[in-house]
């Protein structure tokens, strides 16, 4: 185990004190198995690269550790996180102030044997304007306010041929509705537009794929479910659904198929 000790660090400030014990080295940890840090297996795309950087943000907030804060300027503890998962923090300075929080806010916090991500995400909760984190194209993670993340919308493609496809004997048919309906009604139901919300999903069957906009957070809990809808189809033999054809009534011509996709409005 290796531990970290930032007294000296903090000897300036005599009210502030930091450990932070690490379970394992940021890069090549083992990971903890926790929601708030997890990284489902689904591919996505995104015209700016944000996606890819969030993604490998959050692989690096897998790493387990224990954190012990005392009375630590925010903006300190910002700056060690940025250095422990080795990516560039930027501070959001103009909506900390709009909503009157001070970038020397100090923070305390304990906690043992949890996630970076949990970590991370406990002492941004925490402050009075709720902050929270957003990737951004350069490669940088932007800390912000839960008000400006709520607003901020990101469009992402989604293949789910795997999903959508139902093959018959002699044709092939794609069923977006289902899949759409279980992305709206099950992750953040309010959020959507046809409720009023902000976000929207629109199918693209050229593609076979989604295309999502939405905020941060709500395309991370897109990309669980269907991580867990794969699992659940591949559980059941992880073939596409197949309908058997039906049997010719005696006397009857058969007539040879055509194979064909069809896809619901």
């Amino acid at each position: 185990m290796k531990a970290i000790l930032f007294s000296a660090f903090w000897a300036v400030r005599s009210t502030a004190a930091v450990s932070i014990v690490m379970a394992a080295a940021a890069r090549g940890a083992q990971t903890i198995d926790d929601p708030q840090a997890h990284t489902a297996d689904v591919a996505v795309f995104s015209a700016s690269g944000e996606a890819a950087v969030e993604r490998r943000f959050r692989a690096a907030l897998a790493a387990p550790c224990s954190v012990q804060l005392s009375n630590v300027p925010l903006t300190d503890v910002l700056a060690y996180f940025g250095g422990l998962t080795s990516f560039t923090i930027v501070v959001d300075a103009k909506s900390w102030s709009e909503g009157t929080l001070a970038t020397d806010h100090p923070i305390d916090y304990s906690a043992t044997a949890v996630s970076i991500g949990t970590a991370l995400s406990d002492i941004l909760r925490s402050t009075p304007a709720e902050l929270t984190w957003l990737a951004r194209g350069d490669g940088s993670i932007l800390i912000t306010t839960r008000t400006v993340a709520d607003l901020t919308t990101v469009v992402r493609v989604y293949p789910v041929r795997d999903l959508v496809e139902f093959e018959f004997p002699t044709y092939v048919t794609e069923d977006y509705c289902t899949l759409i309906d279980a992305i709206t009604g099950s992750v953040v139901p309010q959020t959507w537009s046809d409720v009023g919300g902000a976000g929207s999903i629109k199918q693209f069957p050229l593609g076979s794929a989604l295309i999502v906009s939405q905020t941060r957070e709500v395309h991370e809990q897109v990309e669980n479910l269907l991580a867990m809808l794969r699992q659940a189809r591949d559980v059941q033999g992880g073939a596409r659904p197949r309908v058997a054809a039906p049997q010719p009534s005696p006397g009857k011509p058969q007539l040879m198929g055509e194979r064909m996709y069809l896809v619901r409005p």
